[in-house]
């Protein structure tokens, strides 16, 4: 079956990027399950702060304290209160 797929994509004749959209709407309208992969990019245009680089980078800061299963795992609320909540929301 792998070897079919692989064909058929080979073979996959590219479609109007509209049409791309109406389908997707459809699958969105329908209540399916959607999934986007995107770059590294689109987080911080999006407003989630950037994890490496730039100012005000997550790790920028708090990787040292907070970017280990250790802190979390020693007090996940202080952790959740003190790095996630002023970090994500």
């Amino acid at each position: 079956a792998m070897k079919r797929r692989k064909r058929d994509l080979d073979e996959a004749v590219p479609r109007p990027p509209a049409e791309l959209i109406d389908e997707l709407a459809i699958h969105i309208a329908d209540g399916r399950n959607v999934l986007f992969i995107t770059g590294a990019g689109l987080s911080v245009s999006a407003g989630i702060p950037a994890f490496r680089s730039g100012a005000g980078a997550v790790w920028e800061e708090n990787v040292v304290q907070y970017g280990t299963r250790k802190s979390l795992r020693k007090d996940p609320v202080e952790w959740h209160n003190a790095f996630w909540l002023p970090t994500f929301e």
